[in-house]
């Protein structure tokens, strides 16, 4: 009997010890040289940028486009190719949508974990200046950066 009890003890001791493991899901976006996570809930739908309008119809009102770039296009150099993509973000999970964000190419939706990513105060100086970049975590030997879409201008 004493042999049992101790088994059953062990075995819930051993489901006790395994760590909480967190992790958030994010779209993995392509902007030219660089890699972007954006959190799979502010992400709506991804769509062909089918237009080179600098407005896009959803739901009865106009959202503005906004090149997801976060290097040297980021100050309005980019050009649209035929194989870009439009990302219809909203800044909460409970809010409207508020841009669509352009990028290059949409390459999957991945499970990070929380612990992996580092966010920008702790990044130093090769954090790129754009003010939607709030962290980084590596995958497959790169740099992706974790994109909050509240934080990207709006476009005038």
């Amino acid at each position: 009997m004493t042999t049992m009890f101790r088994s059953v003890i062990a075995t819930t001791a051993r489901h006790r010890a395994r760590p909480v493991v967190e992790r958030s899901t994010v779209v993995m976006a392509q902007h030219g040289p660089f890699r972007l996570a954006i959190p799979v809930e502010c992400v709506l739908r991804v769509e062909r940028a089918t237009t080179a309008s600098a407005l896009v119809p959803f739901g009865g009102t106009l959202l503005p486009v906004h090149a997801l770039a976060i290097g040297e296009e980021a100050g309005g150099g980019h050009t649209r190719r035929p194989d870009d993509r439009l990302l219809l973000l909203r800044a909460h999970a409970a809010a409207p949508p508020h841009l669509a964000g352009l990028v290059h190419a949409v390459l999957d939706v991945v499970a990070v974990e929380t612990a992996l990513v580092r966010p920008r105060a702790m990044l130093g100086e090769e954090v790129p200046a754009h003010p939607a970049v709030c962290g980084m975590f590596t995958r497959m030997d790169s740099p992706v950066w974790v994109i909050d879409p509240a934080r990207f201008p709006q476009p005038a």
